[in-house]
């Protein structure tokens, strides 16, 4: 196992348990969008996983078609769901967050 995959492990790991140390939001999403290589998508309802995957995304469109394919694959409530976006994002990709989601916040 090479250090930059430790590395997208532990950052992954860190996303999971911060959600599960939350309470009271129903379904939360963090995504993890740094490099430009890849997204990295962590999904909750309560108290339990439902999906914590990288994704190529060597753009935000792609990265969004990953988000958005796994919110629909588990029926995730954009209305009660917040997201917390790691990395750096363009216009674009804040715009579509922030108009689909109830709450996004921005880390």
């Amino acid at each position: 196992v090479g250090r930059r995959t430790e590395v997208r492990f532990f950052k992954m790991n860190n996303a999971y348990g911060k959600l599960r140390l939350e309470s009271g939001v129903r379904q939360r999403v963090r995504i993890l969008y740094v490099d430009g290589e890849t997204v990295d998508i962590v999904l909750a309802a309560g108290d339990r996983l439902l999906l914590c995957n990288s994704y190529p995304a060597a753009d935000e469109v792609t990265a969004q078609y990953y988000l958005f394919a796994a919110i629909r694959q588990f029926q995730i409530n954009p209305e009660v769901t917040t997201v917390h976006f790691f990395g750096e994002a363009g216009d674009g990709i804040k715009g579509d967050l922030f108009r689909h989601f109830a709450s996004v916040e921005m880390l």
